[in-house]
């Protein structure tokens, strides 16, 4: 038992000494917790002198976000104490490449919360899931329903947008009460009614909501490691632009390049990046989105199917009858852009969480 207490004073004085910052480590001693500390520098923690034939583990619980080859990896770091010697083990590990120097910490809290779930952070302290298709709309069943691929589109169809057409469209006027509204008119589309308070499928309503301008740059371009967490592809033949959850691990069979596309033009997207459906559904199973690039409406015109995308925000326009979106083509992406109301774009719902 005296050997039991000096050992835990030692570990305790020269834990504290490096307990200033956010990552948590707990130590365990004979299968039992003994202390929980935070530590600066987690692949080097003292824990002073142990005996022979005692056996200690120190397990910090946190997450490591490193880009390997364009790959995001998740680990958790468990350093293992024998006989005075540290040794380190890493639960996932990818291609054999570690680097130490270039990481995020997760909180172990946060982590273990949305376990198995695939969020999206769109604020400090805010993440959302996605719908896993673009919101499309039936005016003669008066229905709403979200596409049954992430990669579908009506696309040159929404041209036949009207009260009395009895096809389904998916490119809306900014948050109008009238989803068939294709007028040209800006002062036609007032204040923004979210297209989450409808009853979408056989979810109720308020289960969906729109993000806002501020939402859209913070996933895009502020969340940790924004800029890996994206990329334009071609999807079981259709342009689009991909973005992954923040927590990402590439499938064993798949290989993700972000960033723009290197060159433009409509066939750009595929000798950026091209998917099978087949390679996309293990992509969507890890937690992948994909927004298509459907264009847009002006009146009963359609445009720039396969070539563009443009989705709207809640946020309203610094000018009249303008309100914020979302555009992306081949070598550029912006969250920060601003259309006319009265253009149809696409529109993708999240939930929060």
């Amino acid at each position: 038992m005296k050997r039991f207490y000096l050992f835990l004073l030692l570990v305790a004085c020269s834990l504290w000494a490096v307990a200033q910052q956010k990552q948590k480590q707990m130590l365990w001693f004979n299968s039992k917790l003994i202390h929980t500390s935070t530590i600066q520098v987690e692949d080097s923690a003292i824990v002073g002198t142990v005996w022979e034939t005692d056996t200690v583990q120190l397990v910090i619980p946190h997450a490591l976000v490193q880009i390997v080859r364009d790959t995001i990896v998740v680990h958790d770091t468990i350093v293992k104490v024998v006989h005075d010697t540290i040794n380190h083990y890493y639960t996932k590990q990818i291609r054999d490449t570690l680097v130490v120097n270039n990481y995020i910490g997760i909180d172990a809290a946060i982590a273990k919360k949305y376990q198995g779930i695939h969020y999206f952070s769109v604020g400090d302290k805010k993440r959302v899931i996605f719908s896993l298709g673009n919101l499309q709309y039936n005016a003669s069943k008066m229905q709403w329903r979200f596409a049954e691929k992430q990669y579908d589109i009506i696309g040159n169809e929404n041209a036949n947008i009207g009260p009395r057409n009895q096809n389904w469209i998916d490119l809306f006027g900014w948050g109008t009460p009238i989803p068939t509204n294709n007028s040209t008119v800006l002062n036609a589309y007032g204040k923004f009614i979210e297209w989450g308070n409808y009853e979408i499928g056989l979810d109720k309503s308020k289960t969906w909501r729109t993000l806002t301008q501020e939402e859209w740059v913070y996933l895009l371009e502020g969340r940790p490691n924004a800029s890996a967490l994206c990329g334009m592809a071609q999807v079981a033949g259709v342009n689009g632009l991909i973005i992954l959850p923040d927590l990402w691990v590439t499938p064993a069979t798949v290989v993700f390049k972000s960033g723009v596309c290197e060159e433009s033009g409509k066939k750009s997207f595929a000798k950026h990046q091209s998917l099978t459906a087949e390679q996309w559904e293990l992509m969507e199973q890890a937690g992948a989105i994909f927004l298509p690039a459907a264009g847009y409406r002006y009146g009963s015109e359609v445009l720039f199917v396969g070539t563009i995308g443009r989705y709207w925000s809640s946020t309203l326009g610094t000018v009249e009858s303008t309100a914020a979106a979302l555009f992306y083509y081949d070598i550029e992406l912006s969250p920060q852009n601003f259309d006319s109301c009265c253009r149809g774009l696409s529109v993708r719902l999240v939930k929060d969480i």
